[in-house]
């Protein structure tokens, strides 16, 4: 008698199943992995580009010759906020890239200086000389330390086994 053999389809659809699951395996572990590289490229490459626009934001709105010096940043892989001194103050920037992990960046200002007007600054010279319920202002630090006191000099002597 001959010996019972299982069908042959059962025996293809098996490997068949094993080459498609590590396939999937495959696609799904390359596709963790480059989002990971992704993310690890948005928070540690090299920002100038990110820096120098977030710059050009902070200074739109304010007179010409405005500086900007990045001075805090918070970075994580879907944007950067920096805090960007200005002439004019501070200002927070946002920046995104275009597709969250991919594309272009784009930056856009969180808050703004507010406007001086000169009619403001002239109001509040000539506000009356009330007295304010306000605390007293701190006396202004001298810009260099005071020296410290002399001291007597002191010399130290080494045993003489020690020479």
């Amino acid at each position: 008698m001959a010996e019972a053999q299982p069908p042959a389809s059962t025996h293809e659809r098996s490997g068949a199943s094993g080459l498609l699951r590590f396939l999937v395996n495959l696609l799904t572990t390359a596709a963790f992995l480059g989002f990971a590289v992704m993310c690890f490229v948005n928070v540690f490459a090299s920002s100038v580009e990110v820096d120098h626009l977030a710059s050009q934001t902070a200074c739109q709105g304010q007179p010409a010759g405005c500086e900007a010096t990045p001075m805090r940043w918070e970075r994580a892989p879907w944007s950067h906020s920096l805090q960007v001194s200005t002439t004019g103050g501070a200002i927070i920037v946002k920046c995104k890239r275009e597709y969250i992990l991919a594309g272009s960046w784009g930056c856009e200002a969180l808050n703004t200086i507010p406007a001086i007007s000169v009619s403001s600054v002239a109001a509040s010279e000539n506000a009356s000389a009330a007295p304010s319920a306000s605390a007293p202002a701190t006396p202004a630090r001298p810009l260099k330390p005071k020296p410290a006191a002399h001291l007597p000099a002191t010399t130290t002597t080494l045993p003489a086994d020690a020479r």
